[in-house]
């Protein structure tokens, strides 16, 4: 004990563990708040569109492989079931996420397979020419 507390990290631990002991997991305000039933507490809500993109992104993705979700590497091949030619879910290895500017232009793999259907109000090339 003696030990720790002669390192120079251990206000820093001690406050922590202050803290996390002192402050309650639900509304992140002191413990000593949550019995008072005698205090009026407002609901709020945060909106955070990228996440919100990022989850109808990943809601979109999953609905678009619904009914044939495995393929054969190379997305070419797609099956309802997984097999030796089509071993792979759609989900396996994927990872989506969000940047600031498109890195990878030509990979529209939230279109539709035929390549003519585009998500979040973008325009396909069937669009402009109506």
């Amino acid at each position: 004990m003696a030990d720790f507390l002669d390192s120079p990290d251990s206000e820093f631990w001690i406050a922590l563990w202050e803290r996390e002991h002192t402050t309650c997991p639900v509304h992140h305000g002191p413990m000593n708040e949550c019995p008072d039933d005698e205090r009026d507490w407002y609901p709020q809500r945060r909106i955070c569109w990228p996440s919100a993109q990022l989850a109808a992104a990943k809601r979109l993705f999953e609905l678009m492989h619904k009914d044939k979700p495995y393929h054969d590497g190379k997305e070419q091949l797609w099956s309802e079931t997984p097999s030796r030619a089509t071993p792979f879910h759609f989900l396996d290895g994927h990872s989506l996420y969000l940047a600031e500017t498109d890195e990878n232009p030509d990979d529209d793999f939230l279109s539709q397979r035929t390549g003519q259907t585009r998500l979040f109000g973008q325009a396909s090339e069937a669009d402009e020419s109506s």
